[in-house]
């Protein structure tokens, strides 16, 4: 996805997938999803 700053989302066997380690937590890919499936929760630190 060209959305992802960091570059830690992958496709794999027709599924995305971000990876957790790497997310930075920007959420701009909440927006680009087009089946609305991701959540992006800020955390309350």
């Amino acid at each position: 996805m060209q959305v992802c700053p960091v570059d830690c989302i992958y496709d794999e066997d027709g599924l995305v997938y971000i990876h957790p380690d790497e997310c930075i937590d920007c959420g701009l890919c909440e927006p680009a999803c087009p089946v609305k499936a991701i959540i992006y929760e800020k955390s309350s630190e």
